[in-house]
């Protein structure tokens, strides 16, 4: 057909279409995109699909539609002629693929009828892409250098919080990265005998920013086995060409976690007969340590912590903080051991972020006999005998020195027994609660006269007899109380 007959026609046909129909169009992808199996069959050509242009078909005479691309008329792709009349179903053209050229075009067609008058469609925009990604030269997955031969996958590497039971792997960059791109790796005995792990798809971030990176999970890689692994991916574009297969990544596995062994601890300078364990809390030491035995298994980036007591009762405690001198030894407070003075505890240990905890240990915190404690003093006493005539009009005060084990924690309760001078029966007052604080600590209890007999009190007692003070002390803020006094009792005679 001579070109000045086909130049620059009014655009008055509809626009073709093709048949298979182009992928979906994407955000930041291109535009109608022709999946590389519409087009690369070669016994099943690419077919552009043409409206019928006339309602009812002519019965003679011959008619021609020339397909070029990017607004030239001139340069015809391809060319199909018809004998009228034409079947309503035969209103096509076939393409060979090696008459599509990659890139972006707009496809357009002219139509000569029988009277040989030319028609121009509207142009249908479609995209081809006939080139695979094409990996870097030196295309193997890169992994940390933690994991990488000589190095192994550890399961210590795997448990690690920061790795979060899993290994990344960085992808090297390659060219004609697009939107879309599925990126696909693989996991092997072999770099020919391995099996898919995942897929990802890329979007544009992607494109211009990092790549990202491929995970290798811990349940993955232990369910493969210990030994030499290769990892290695391959890429396909959103067209369906596929690179080759990377360079594979050759690495060592030994990933099978050692079962872990968590004994029972034990409690430095306790009398021990297996898991039940006596502490004797005066015995002078500097501090009370817990012990997690050297047989535990524990793995190198483990943090450990011991449990003193049950969680949420008064007295217990978490310690995670080892000592400097020994990362199995934990240090226990003074307060923590105090609080369970003549009472029994459990000891155990765990790992952070791990459900299993040791072995209890069943510790014993022995009581302090009352001649360990000081004992209590009465104001205004000559020996053991106390003169009414002394006493003060406001009372007499009472005073106790600070003990072993003394805490804040602490509660004490004065009970004191004498003789009524009506009918010979006991007169007992119970003095107030006192909280220990801080300042008893250094000074004991009852300076500045605090803790006092009232003299009405000594009023009701029968001169010449005895009347004897008791000392109870509540070592968990008054929650729990001694059956029988803790301190020794004072024995006082009153006199006229």
């Amino acid at each position: 057909m001579p070109s000045t007959k086909l130049n620059k026609l009014p655009l008055t046909m509809k626009a073709p279409w093709t048949n298979p129909e182009p992928l979906p169009d994407i955000p930041d992808g291109e535009t109608n995109l022709l999946h590389r199996s519409a087009w690369s069959d070669v016994d099943k050509p690419l077919r552009i699909e043409i409206c019928p242009w006339y309602e009812f078909p002519l019965d003679s005479g011959t008619e021609r539609v020339d397909v070029f691309l990017d607004d030239d008329e001139s340069t015809i792709i391809e060319t199909r002629t018809w004998t009228l009349p034409m079947s309503e179903d035969d209103y096509y053209i076939e393409l060979g693929a090696h008459k599509l050229p990659e890139g972006e075009h707009a496809l357009s067609y002219i139509m000569t009828n029988f009277l040989e008058l030319p028609a121009r469609s509207y142009p249908f925009t479609l995209t081809v892409d006939k080139t695979s990604p094409r990996l870097a030269a030196d295309s193997a997955l890169i992994f940390p250098s933690e994991v990488k031969p000589p190095q192994s996958i550890t399961a210590a590497y795997l448990a690690h919080p920061l790795n979060n039971d899993q290994v990344l792997a960085s992808l090297p960059d390659y060219t004609d990265k697009k939107v879309g791109d599925v990126i696909t790796w693989y996991w092997g005995i072999s770099d020919s005998d391995f099996e898919q792990v995942d897929t990802l798809t890329l979007a544009i971030d992607d494109i211009n920013g990092v790549l990202p990176k491929l995970t290798f999970t811990g349940d993955m890689i232990r369910d493969s086995g210990d030994g030499q692994r290769f990892a290695l991916y391959q890429i396909e574009d959103r067209a369906g060409n596929i690179s080759v297969l990377s360079d594979a990544a050759e690495l060592n596995v030994n990933a099978d976690p050692i079962p872990r062994v968590f004994p029972w601890p034990t409690i430095q300078n306790a009398d021990s007969t297996g898991k039940n364990q006596i502490l004797n809390p005066l015995i002078p030491y500097n501090y009370y340590v817990v012990e997690v035995p050297e047989s535990a298994v524990i793995y190198p980036d483990d943090k450990l912590w011991v449990q003193w007591g049950d969680p949420n009762t008064f007295g217990a405690g978490r310690f995670d903080v080892p000592l400097s001198s020994n990362p199995l030894h934990f240090k226990i407070p003074m307060p923590s051991v105090a609080a369970y003075l003549g009472k029994t505890l459990q000891v155990y240990y765990g790992v952070e972020g791990v459900l299993e905890t040791s072995d209890q240990t069943r510790l014993r915190v022995m009581k302090v006999e009352p001649t360990s404690y000081p004992p209590i003093q009465c104001e205004g006493t000559s020996g053991s005998t106390l003169k009414y005539s002394n006493i003060k009009a406001d009372g007499a005060a009472l005073t106790i020195e600070q003990w072993s084990l003394m805490t804040t924690d602490q509660v004490v309760q004065i009970k004191i027994t004498g003789v009524s001078n009506v009918g010979n029966e006991a007169e007992v007052l119970y003095l107030p609660e006192y909280s220990v604080v801080e300042s008893d600590l250094t000074h004991g209890i009852g300076l500045g006269r605090t803790i006092r007999v009232e003299k009405s009190f000594f009023n009701k007692l029968k001169r010449g007899e005895n009347l004897t003070v008791r000392v109870f002390v509540s070592f968990d803020q008054g929650v729990t109380w001694p059956i029988i006094e803790n301190f020794t009792k004072l024995y006082i005679k009153l006199s006229d």
